[in-house]
Order: structure tokens, then sequence, then C-alpha cells
């Protein structure tokens, strides 16, 4: 808003644009940052997916790349999905000669074993 709002002044100074400008590419380059170290941890975290693709449309104006990974936002929560429906009737998961260990990931109960076979 700084660097728009100067620009639109009677007379711009370069030198003010340009350190704007400088801090704008700098923000950029440390939200690519961290974006790629939050991709390390989770590349599937679909609501980071959808925040990353927004901001990418709306504020870096590259809109393919952000509907790209919209996208992958989208079709992560469709491979959850059916990978959630192949555990329910996975018969390999259940038989007999099969140990399972079921175990919380929730907030609130993290690490309680919920069901064991």
């Amino acid at each position: 808003m700084e660097f728009w709002t100067h620009l639109t002044t009677v007379v711009p100074d370069l030198n003010i644009l340009n350190d704007l400008g400088k801090k704008i590419y700098s923000a950029s380059q440390e939200a690519d940052y961290f974006w790629n170290l939050l991709c390390k941890i989770n590349p599937n975290y679909q609501q980071a997916l959808n925040i990353f693709g927004e901001y990418l449309k709306e504020i870096r104006n590259h809109e393919h790349l952000g509907n790209t990974y919209i996208e992958k936002a989208y079709n992560s929560m469709s491979a959850k999905k059916s990978v959630d429906e192949h555990v329910k009737t996975s018969d390999i998961l259940f038989s007999d000669d099969t140990t399972v260990i079921h175990v919380s990931g929730n907030k609130e109960s993290i690490g309680k074993i919920l069901k064991t076979s």
C-alpha cells in the first residue's frame, strides 16, 4: 500500500519507490522461503495450499500458479477421503495375521491408543 500511495503523489521520489520495491521483493522471497519449509513438513496441507494459492493469485498476480495450488488442495482432500475409505474397507488391514494400532491424532487426545487388533 505504501508503494502505491507514494506512486500516486504528484512527483514520486524514485529512491523511495526503489526502497519500497526492495521491501516488497524481500517480503515475497521470505514468503517463498517459509512456504518451502512448510512443504517439507507437510506438502499436502489442504488449508495452506488454498491460502498460498489465493496469495499467488491475488497478491503476486500469478493466477495460473495460484489455481494450480488450489487444485492440488482439492485433490489432496479427495485423496484423503479415498485413503480413509480404503482403510475402512481393507481386508488386509483387519485380517487375523495383521497387527493394527489405531492412535489418536486429535489435539486433545494425541498419542492415545484408540484400538488394537
